[in-house]
């Protein structure tokens, strides 16, 4: 029976692992995190620091900080990760909030 089973647990280990290989998708993965966690500070209106992130076009550009918010492949030149990642409670972000759990900064610094 085991012998029989075992061409279906390969091919389902198989896609998990192509499934966990995958980048994450602004869409699937990250929108849901910063809608959460993001946009009651920098939304539309009224963007904290001029930062804005309830568009992806939006997240790309500096806020008053200047920093490159964003760095495509170089998450540890991006300001936002840092921010997120910060063990510095004054400038940490959320501000005022829990900060994200490490699963989902991983997926942050993934995408």
């Amino acid at each position: 029976m085991l012998y029989r089973s075992l061409p279906s647990l390969l091919l389902l280990l198989n896609v998990t692992f192509i499934q966990a290989a995958e980048p994450p998708s602004f869409t699937r993965d990250v929108a849901p995190l910063l809608v959460r966690h993001c946009v009651a500070c920098h939304g539309a209106k009224n963007p904290q620091g001029g930062y804005q992130l309830h568009t992806l076009a939006r997240a790309v550009v500096a806020g008053e900080s200047d920093n490159a918010p964003l760095v495509a492949g170089k998450p540890e030149e991006s300001e936002w990760l840092r921010l997120i990642t910060s063990t510095d409670p004054t400038e940490r972000m959320p501000k005022d909030r829990p900060a994200l759990a490490t699963a989902e900064i991983e997926v942050l610094r993934r995408w």
